[in-house]
């Protein structure tokens, strides 16, 4: 939880005493993050843009030429 976006033990604490589980806070719509003390509207956009975002990874062709994919 402490590596989402401006969230630290107490907060990542308070995510996971209200919604139960980790899969619960990852599925948690903006809305209800913003029911966590110390989630406002912005900290609530940039995890759910986060948890939603499409992974990315570097694709090892050879060394000189890594392409993100």
């Amino acid at each position: 939880m402490e590596s989402l976006p401006n969230v630290g033990p107490v907060t990542a604490k308070n995510l996971l005493k209200h919604f139960g589980s980790v899969r619960a806070v990852v599925n948690a719509s903006e809305d209800d993050l913003q029911e966590i003390e110390g989630i406002g509207k912005r900290t609530a956009e940039n995890i759910h843009k986060v948890l939603a975002s499409k992974y990315l990874y570097f694709e090892k062709s050879d060394s000189k030429n890594k392409k993100l994919m």
